[in-house]
């Protein structure tokens, strides 16, 4: 019986897929039933799954036409399949890591929409995503004249060297994933959250350096597969560590908007992990945060009653204002201010119509 390395192939194919589609759907849950805030990003992000979804299947099926044999055992009648599998592996990854790579600009163009700069950046970022896909993608569609010279041996074709544009797609993705880590994580840190709530969300945005170590090991691992006399056998790891990229990056772009999930099904463990929102934050008003006007008695002998008001409140900072004679707490808007994010719209959270009028009661010592 033929030496395989194909179950090593299937199991690093399904296993990474299937940790993304639980993670997928988690987010697909939390923004489509719980928040009820679908956006365009969400929809990103499902094309970049049912393109992973695509790859995951095609790699599956490769092991049935040689994956993972020496090609002393490949049978002759499976070249014209394998190839038309690997073929099309290629086109449904870049799709996969394109369309991720987009939810992620779109998920922090939803965020971090105070900033001019920073639209301008996301944009940009999102711009050279689609035109280098585009241009790659059409390279690796139209790689041999005609087109179906890619996998029919039998016939006289023309065809380019795609290694260049393997090389710039690495770099490519390599670059975007760097400057979405080095767009956010600063102001995630500029955020006036508890250490334990901030550095959840750091840790979360800092997930995308994992994609970035696949993305080099399989740039590493496919170079030295170019030069290798059996292919078909020391190339079983190059779909793995494609599957691993495409999905890990997936989780990477889900796992920031798990939270109302978490909440419903962990509300303890997520209380004791993110804490609650302390004085002077940016936080809103969320389904089980308790605020600090919540608190019966303020600092330096106080004490604060709020009281609703039909005025919206949008989760900015809350300052004192002194009108008419007398102290009231007033809600300052805060569009002009890059930091006035809340954890909660990082999770993808509707805006809180909601606002509280303060008043302030002087509160003699030993009256109490």
């Amino acid at each position: 019986m033929a030496k395989t390395r194909a179950p090593y192939i299937l199991l690093g194919n399904i296993l990474p897929f299937l940790l993304a589609t639980i993670f997928y759907f988690g987010r697909v849950y939390s923004r489509a039933l719980i928040l009820r805030t679908f956006g365009w990003d969400d929809w990103l992000l499902t094309v970049g799954w049912l393109a992973a979804l695509a790859n995951c299947i095609m790699a599956c099926l490769l092991t049935n036409y040689g994956g993972g044999m020496h090609e002393a055992d490949v049978p002759f009648s499976t070249i014209i399949p394998s190839l038309k599998l690997l073929y099309g592996t290629l086109i449904a990854y870049q799709i996969s890591i394109c369309f991720t790579k987009l939810s992620l600009c779109a998920l922090y163009l939803k965020v971090f929409t105070t900033s001019r700069s920073g639209r301008i950046f996301l944009y940009s970022v999102f711009g050279f995503v689609v035109i280098a896909t585009v241009c790659l993608e059409c390279v690796s569609i139209f790689q041999c004249n005609p087109v179906r010279g890619v996998w029919d041996i039998n016939i006289h074709k023309k065809c380019i060297d795609t290694i260049p544009a393997f090389y710039t797609s690495t770099v490519e993705s390599v670059l975007v994933d760097i400057l979405l880590i080095a767009f956010a994580a600063p102001k995630i840190m500029r955020l006036n959250l508890h250490a334990r709530q901030k550095y959840a969300l750091l840790f979360t945005i800092c997930l995308g350096g994992v994609p970035i170590i696949a993305s080099i090991i399989r740039a590493v691992r496919v170079s030295s597969i170019l030069h290798a006399e059996d292919k078909t056998w020391v190339s079983f790891d190059s779909s793995i560590w494609s599957a691993v990229d495409a999905n890990v990056s997936i989780i990477c772009a889900s796992v920031p908007s798990l939270k109302p999930l978490l909440r419903q099904i962990a509300p303890g463990f997520m209380g004791s992990t993110f804490g609650t929102s302390a004085p002077g934050t940016s936080g809103q008003y969320g389904n089980t945060r308790k605020s600090w006007l919540d608190k019966s008695f303020g600092g330096r002998g106080y004490e604060l009653h709020s009281t609703p008001q039909s005025e919206a409140h949008n989760g900015s900072q809350l300052e004192l204002a002194g009108n008419a004679g007398r102290s009231d707490w007033a809600i300052k808007n805060g569009a002009a201010d890059d930091d006035a994010v809340s954890e909660d719209s990082i999770q993808g959270g509707p805006t809180i119509t909601k606002s509280v009028t303060v008043a302030i009661t002087r509160v003699e010592p030993g009256s109490v």
